[in-house]
């Protein structure tokens, strides 16, 4: 988080701070209530969660087109108070009336978007099971579930790594504006100020402060 300080006095602002977590972390210790979730030896699907199956690629670290189902490998300990994280806000919506959706977004590490998000109704009736709320995630996408099912230990698509670019609508005229003159104009106030307080706070000499026209 880039402004740790700011989002600390955020959360102690609020009048009822709630979040689910495994452990006692720094930001359960400002909530007053921990609701405790499965933690992902008992969460099926939890190497769906990055990458989904409609990712083309994944971390730098990580071979692209990389996908793998693992069903939970522990039951849940009878009478252990620990739910889905999910639950919690599917329970809420259901005492408040409320509906709830699920959205299936075909995008690669929310950078851009390979197809229009896909928005489902939740039957509020029904609680649904994690693995059909994996399904609903999962629509449309260009691998499906059930074939990523059949590969317990992962599997790379290769057939996914030679997804090409279509080319361009050739009445799109839309361009990039590189170094924008209103862009421009802002990021030099912005520098001039960020320059002006660090030598104010002894954080910058004078001499660079003004090689920088500050």
């Amino acid at each position: 988080m880039a402004d740790q300080r700011l989002a600390r006095r955020a959360l102690e602002d609020l009048e009822l701070f709630v979040t689910t977590d495994v452990e006692y972390s720094p930001t359960a210790r400002l909530a007053d209530y921990v609701v405790g979730h499965e933690a992902s030896p008992g969460d099926a699907g939890n190497k769906l969660k990055e990458p989904k199956p409609s990712s083309t690629s994944t971390l730098a670290t990580a071979r692209p087109s990389v996908c793998q189902y693992t069903p939970a490998v522990v039951d849940t300990p009878p009478g252990a108070d620990v739910i889905d994280d999910w639950q919690l806000y599917y329970r809420l919506g259901q005492r408040l009336s409320l509906r709830s959706t699920s959205s299936a977004s075909m995008a690669c590490l929310v950078v851009y978007l390979e197809a229009p998000t896909d928005v489902v109704p939740l039957d509020m009736e029904r609680e649904p099971t994690t693995d059909e709320l994996l399904e609903l995630m999962c629509r449309g996408s260009r691998v499906p579930l059930e074939t990523v099912k059949r590969y317990p230990h992962g599997h790379v698509f290769e057939e996914l790594m030679e997804l090409k670019v279509a080319p361009a609508d050739p009445d799109n005229t839309t361009r990039l504006d590189v170094a924008n003159p209103f862009a421009l104009t802002d990021l030099a106030a912005w520098c001039s100020c960020v320059v002006g307080l660090l030598r104010q706070n002894g954080l910058i000499s004078s001499s660079l402060a003004e090689r920088t026209g500050s």
